[in-house]
């Protein structure tokens, strides 16, 4: 597979470790705020909820056949929940990118792969789906088209750092390996 040798004008591995801290505290900071959307989200008066999902929400809200606002609160509580659960895991994945770039481990770098991967995936079936609904100059399908292109580019620089270390790796299990045949 195609691999890059550096992260725009900085080393490979400079522009895992920055990526890994900004997907760090980003999802460090993402957490909290949806606990706490989650603490005081029942608290919000129908009234104000209500003309809030008819200004912003209504087709989404018709389409999930949810009229009565505890319902609609309760659909909003879950999607929160699942974000909960999303940034943890981003969490635990950047953190061990971080740990697999500072100790040469590419076995923790992996798994953020894969995510991104699965990630790519989901916007490859999505990219379509939009452009066939609202249009090639709709503001979504503009927006879709550059978050795709920014993820296969942080997909490229997270694959290349892994291959990297991988091959890091077994050129010195390799060299261990002559050197105990050697008697060294």
């Amino acid at each position: 597979m195609f691999t890059i040798n550096k992260f725009l004008c900085f080393e490979l591995e400079a522009g895992g470790k920055f990526l890994g801290w900004f997907g760090l505290i980003g999802s460090a900071l993402f957490v909290p705020i949806f606990i706490l959307e989650i603490v005081f989200f029942p608290s919000i008066p129908c009234g104000h909820f209500i003309r809030f999902v008819d200004r912003y929400l209504k087709s989404f809200i018709d389409e999930l056949g949810l009229y009565e606002c505890n319902e609609i609160k309760g659909a909003f509580v879950n999607i929160l929940l699942f974000f909960v659960v999303l940034y943890t895991i981003v969490f635990v994945l950047y953190f061990l990118l971080l740990r697999g770039i500072s100790t040469r481990t590419h076995k923790k770098i992996l798994p953020l792969v894969v995510f991104i991967a699965i990630g790519l995936i989901g916007h490859v079936v999505f990219l379509p789906y939009v452009l066939f609904t609202k249009g090639p100059l709709n503001g979504l399908f503009i927006y879709e088209v550059f978050a795709f292109t920014i993820a296969v580019y942080v997909f490229l620089t997270f694959y290349s750092i892994y291959v990297k270390i991988r091959d890091e790796n077994s050129r010195n299990i390799v060299s261990i390996k002559f050197d105990k045949a050697q008697g060294v």
